[in-house]
């Protein structure tokens, strides 16, 4: 059975075309314990670490015990990419992901950008937790991103949006 794609706010972003501006405030479902650093994409651009996951998780009815974590804000699981890039073929260019945020983004420009990676109960299921904390956005590096992606073991997907600066 797929996993529920559930969206703690759902905010404007270029991979899913909507359109809607809001200010996060508390999150219900926000998990701010961030766990462990991944320090390779800390003071990189267009970078990916490819992780072992501490639970394997079911993504569209796959399991997977490795995901590769993207600077620009990707979960990808089949091809492991730093690229970046914005068109109708995702799917072809990427395999099996998960967008978070899909947006050309630049840690290397912020000495507090960190994306991090933890294990934890959410929901009652082992799950993942990735958040990308205040990324900036690589045209204006003064626009930071602080979102997170949860996926559970049985593949409930979850994403939280705590602040998203780089919104058009």
């Amino acid at each position: 059975m797929k996993g529920n794609i559930k969206l703690g706010l759902i905010l404007s972003t270029v991979f899913f075309g909507l359109n809607f501006n809001a200010n996060a405030g508390v999150i219900p479902n926000w998990h701010s314990n961030f766990g462990v650093e991944l320090a390779d994409l800390t003071d990189e651009d267009d970078e990916n670490q490819v992780v072992t996951l501490n639970h394997s998780m079911s993504v569209y009815g796959s399991l997977y015990s490795s995901v590769s974590v993207n600077t620009n804000g990707s979960l990808n699981f089949t091809d492991f990419t730093d690229d970046y890039d914005v068109s109708d073929e995702f799917e072809d260019n990427y395999g099996v992901s998960i967008a978070a945020f899909w947006s050309d983004l630049d840690p290397s420009e912020n000495n507090d950008a960190r994306i991090y990676q933890n294990s934890d109960v959410f929901n009652g299921q082992n799950a993942n937790i990735f958040t990308w904390y205040k990324i900036p956005d690589y045209e204006d590096n003064d626009l930071l991103n602080t979102f997170q992606a949860i996926i559970t073991e049985g593949g409930d997907i979850q994403l939280n949006f705590l602040s998203l600066d780089g919104v058009d």
